[in-house]
């Protein structure tokens, strides 16, 4: 080897022997930004990813609220609707009057309107206990407990067509309380339906209502 070359050999020697781990540092970090980059890209996708899911789910949750919502909300619709129409021929029938053709059909067509309603319920209180609202649920169950023992009373009502064809225990005030059973049962509609509502206010965050 020349004198040369082997000067040069030991210049390079003593520059790479000469430099810290500080003359490293830029190219160190150069080469790990694109590496942070990377998993940046990756935390940040797969954080988006799981707020996406979980987004998706209580999207489909409320979906089911209101899902119970509207299956409450038709069943209780109905029972209404037969209790006004049971009252109203009631009226007439305790009066020895006539019922008109028109309110019969309606009062026929409440009832058979209202056994198609049963099974919604039982839906509304099924959907509710799978999404763990074991509370409101147990209102939607006691709402509907209450309803079919006051059907009861009142079933076949609406194929009667005089006053004497009643069983004893439905008389004329038997009649005229029903108004106040269909101010009771809609005032507990409301508590649920309310109660169903705070579910889906707790869903999307907002503070339930006092």
């Amino acid at each position: 080897m020349s004198d040369i070359d082997a000067e040069l050999v030991r210049e390079v020697v003593e520059q790479l022997t000469a430099k810290t781990w500080y003359d490293y540092l830029p190219i160190l970090l150069s080469s790990a930004a694109p590496l942070m980059a990377v998993a940046m890209s990756f935390f940040y996708f797969n954080k988006q990813h799981l707020q996406n899911a979980k987004e998706k789910i209580i999207e489909k949750d409320i979906n089911r609220l209101y899902e119970a919502a509207d299956l409450f909300f038709s069943y209780a619709d109905s029972f209404s609707l037969y209790l006004s129409m049971t009252q109203k021929k009631g009226e007439y029938m305790f009066r020895d009057l006539d019922v008109p053709q028109t309110l019969d059909e309606k009062a026929h067509a409440a009832a058979d309107e209202f056994s198609t309603k049963i099974s919604s319920v039982f839906r509304s209180y099924s959907i509710l206990r799978s999404l763990g609202e074991k509370d409101v649920a147990d209102k939607i169950e006691l709402y509907r407990k209450d309803s079919i023992d006051l059907k009861k009373k009142i079933f076949g009502t609406e194929k009667w067509e005089k006053g004497d064809q009643f069983p004893p225990y439905i008389d004329k005030s038997f009649i005229s309380r029903l108004e106040s059973e269909k101010e009771k049962f809609r005032a507990e509609r409301n508590i649920c339906l309310d109660s169903i509502a705070d579910c889906k206010r707790k869903y999307e965050g907002y503070p339930l209502r006092k």
